[in-house]
């Protein structure tokens, strides 16, 4: 960041990022650690920090997720959603999963206005590192009368779908710890029309 050739573009990207990873962190003693990790805050705001050592990062931190393929548990009460975000989501055979990752599930019963989901797209809690799944929502124009919600880091998508053959579903994914578990719920929970 010192250097005025790269200072530039490495603001910029991180400026710019969905997901910061800080590799190496093996080789900074804690004070070291905290520095950083404060100045890529200053630079990046809100944007979500790993550390990690030998690039070791978890693919679906990476990847996109295929959230859809993963369990949606069961519901607590008549709500539908599953509230119980430290149950690890099983993606891969690899156990270490669990450990790096909170997740959410609902089957909503509710209608959505379309403005109003993207209008939360645009600013949702804190935390959340992937939404995905589809809805019933309010029919304009062409629409179907269904949209597929995509969010991955900081930028989310609402469109048009077929109808789904197991009705609405949603996941989410965190890191440990920074699932925002109850304004999901708040928000998804079915309660009618939701604009």
């Amino acid at each position: 960041s010192h250097d005025r050739r790269l200072a530039d573009t490495m603001l910029r990207q991180l400026k710019a990022a969905d997901l910061i990873v800080i590799n190496k962190v093996d080789l900074c003693d804690g004070a070291q650690r905290s520095e950083l990790r404060r100045w890529v805050g200053s630079v990046a705001c809100s944007v979500m920090q790993y550390e990690t050592e030998r690039a070791d990062v978890p693919v679906p931190l990476l990847s996109g997720l295929e959230l859809t393929d993963a369990p949606l548990g069961r519901a607590d009460d008549a709500t539908g959603c599953a509230r119980h975000a430290h149950e690890p989501m099983h993606l891969h055979d690899d156990p270490a999963h669990g450990a790096l990752f909170d997740t959410w599930s609902c089957r909503p019963a509710g209608t959505f206005e379309p403005q109003a989901l993207r209008a939360w797209l645009n600013a949702p809690p804190p935390g959340l590192l992937r939404l995905k799944g589809l809805l019933r929502t309010a029919s304009t124009g062409a629409g179907t009368g269904w949209s597929e919600l995509q969010f991955s880091g900081r930028h989310g998508t609402l469109r048009n779908s077929a109808a789904p053959g197991n009705g609405a579903a949603l996941v989410a994914i965190a890191l440990r710890g920074q699932l925002p578990t109850a304004q999901l719920s708040a928000y998804f929970e079915p309660a009618g029309v939701r604009g």
